[in-house]
This record gives structure tokens, sequence and C-alpha cells, in this order.
């Protein structure tokens, strides 16, 4: 399952699409669910980290993007895609967009913890 990107602004887009949790709710055990997701989280927080660093070349961030894309939309993290597609595809990485990033990745962490799994931080 993954997410369309069709859109230029993420804030529109729901923090996390229930339908893609209740899948995996579906067809794997909750405790699998719960470990596919937190690792997704913190793919997302590591992908956060290595872009504040500026550190990383833009051939890595594409990848690294292209993976978080991949991950956040089978999640069902659907702002979280949306905006690694756009770092992706965008010709030069600016400090809005790894804000925004950041931003929709701690509001998702807080939906999926607090809506879905009720469990808190590690």
């Amino acid at each position: 399952m993954t997410t369309s990107i069709t859109t230029s602004t993420s804030a529109d887009l729901p923090l996390v699409e229930s339908k893609a949790i209740g899948v995996m709710e579906r067809y794997l055990p909750a405790q699998e669910v719960r470990v596919l997701v937190e690792a997704g989280l913190a793919a997302c927080e590591r992908f956060c980290i290595t872009l504040k660093s500026g550190r990383a070349e833009a051939q890595l961030v594409r990848s690294e993007a292209h993976k978080l894309r991949g991950s956040a939309g089978t999640l069902g993290f659907a702002r979280v895609a949306s905006i690694a597609a756009r770092i992706e595809h965008a010709s030069a990485l600016d400090a809005a967009l790894v804000s925004e990033l950041e931003h929709a990745a701690t509001a998702t962490s807080a939906a999926v913890r607090d809506h879905y799994f009720n469990f808190s931080a590690a």
C-alpha cells in the first residue's frame, strides 16, 4: 500500500491514514504492527537528524527521502510521505522543507502513539 502524492502542500493531508494501520492490524499480530510502526517513526526521526546536520550528500538525501516516502506511505503516514516526496524531487533542500518534515514527523508520532497504540515514546 502506497500513498499517491498529488499535492504540492502537505498541510491538507491527514497525519495518519487509519485505513493503512487497520489493514496491518487485520493481517498481523498487534505486536508486529507496533514494531513496524515504531520502526517507521524511528526512520523518520533519523532522516530528520540527517537533514538537520547538513552533512548528507544530495544523492543520499534523495535516496533516503525515497525510502521514507515508501515506508511512510505504506504505514499511512500521509503527510510525512508527501513531504518526503517533495524532498526527493527538490533541486535543493531548504530549511523550511526540513522544518516541515520535522513538524510532521513529531505530530505523526504523537497521533500514532496517542490515538492508535496509546504508548509513550521510548
